[in-house]
């Protein structure tokens, strides 16, 4: 459907599913983000910066954003 990435860690998908949504990213060429899924202290869990980061084979969505 013309989409060109994946949200492959957030804070409500497992540490199984950052597996399989990385592997999805890969085998379909998806540009990957993560997310916080942060919107205020004491509101959910996990908290601001808690999440792990993308896997190292994974294209981030903002590489060409740093110059």
């Amino acid at each position: 459907l013309g989409g060109t990435a994946i949200e492959v860690v957030t804070g409500s998908h497992t540490v199984d599913q950052y597996d399989e949504y990385a592997k999805i990213a890969n085998r379909y060429g998806f540009m990957a983000s993560r997310g916080s899924d942060f919107h205020a202290p004491d509101e959910n869990l996990p908290d601001l910066g808690q999440l792990p980061a993308l896997a190292k084979e994974l294209t981030p969505v903002w590489h060409s954003w740093i110059k």
